[in-house]
Formats: structure tokens, C-alpha cells, sequence
């Protein structure tokens, strides 16, 4: 058995642009690309620089939340709105 070190970080919130949705677990491999590729769409057509994918199972229903990082203001579309990852401490193995 080996032994790692844990390491305790505290992560802040980072501003994301999403597309919220609760989806079956079939249905993920399909609709995560096309949900990346619509808020892409609506980032660029505002000229915000936005930085990674970014996808939030929010529980067991799959309540989720596919976008990206942002870097910039976005005003909301009726399929993409702003939320952020959550902020707290974060444990990892190293």
C-alpha cells in the first residue's frame, strides 16, 4: 500500500458561462460537446474571453451545469447564464 501526502487547498469561485439541464447518464457523452460548442457560440458573438470547459454534476439526478470559465462580463442568453464553481477547500493527493 503507498502513501501519499494530502494536500488542503481553499479554492476560490470561478465566473462561469452555462447551459443548465437534468440529463440521464446516456445522454452525457452526446450533449456535453453540443452544450460546449452552444456557449462558445454565445461567448465569442460578445467578445468575452473565456477560458476552459467546465462541467458541474450538482448531484445524482445529474443536475448539470456545461459551459466555461470566464474571464469577462457575459449578459445572459435564454440558454446560457452566468453561475461559478463552488469555492471552498479542496483535498488532493500528492
Amino acid at each position: 500500500m503507498t502513501v501519499s501526502a494530502v494536500r488542503v487547498e481553499q479554492l476560490q469561485s470561478i465566473p462561469l458561462a452555462v447551459i443548465r439541464r437534468q440529463v440521464q447518464p446516456s445522454q452525457l457523452a452526446g450533449l456535453i460537446p453540443r452544450y460546449c460548442g452552444v456557449v462558445w457560440d454565445v461567448v465569442r458573438a460578445q467578445h468575452v474571453k473565456a477560458g476552459r470547459h467546465v462541467a458541474i454534476y450538482w448531484d445524482g439526478t445529474i443536475r448539470l451545469e456545461v459551459g466555461v470559465e470566464l474571464f469577462g462580463t457575459l449578459e445572459e442568453h435564454p440558454d446560457v447564464v452566468r453561475s461559478a464553481t463552488p469555492a471552498g477547500p479542496v483535498a488532493s493527493a500528492t
